[in-house]
């Protein structure tokens, strides 16, 4: 079972917050990145050089902490180090 499918729930609520962000004007075209944490060896994170306002299900990414790619079919966004320090670093926060 591919990931978007088991964690379709996730993946749509990723989607609209990219799409109520950009919306809202909170970020901009293709700037700004989201990422989550859905387990302690998995991260859903926004492709780069996608507008937010246009993620949809088909651009996510799925990432592990080690920063290697395991389900998309675009590159995740050039800030994974960034996420994966602040993962690494509180891992209270999602």
């Amino acid at each position: 079972m591919r990931l978007t499918e088991k964690y379709s729930d996730q993946v749509k609520a990723f989607c609209k917050i990219c799409q109520s962000l950009a919306s809202d004007k909170f970020v901009t075209g293709t700037g700004g990145n989201l990422a989550w944490k859905l387990e302690d060896d998995l991260i859903l994170i926004t492709p780069t050089q996608v507008n937010k306002g246009d993620v949809g299900v088909e651009d996510v990414v799925f990432i592990r902490p080690d920063g290697e790619k395991v389900e998309g079919r675009l590159r995740p966004t050039g800030e994974v180090p960034m996420y994966l320090k602040f993962f690494k670093e509180r891992p209270d926060i999602k």
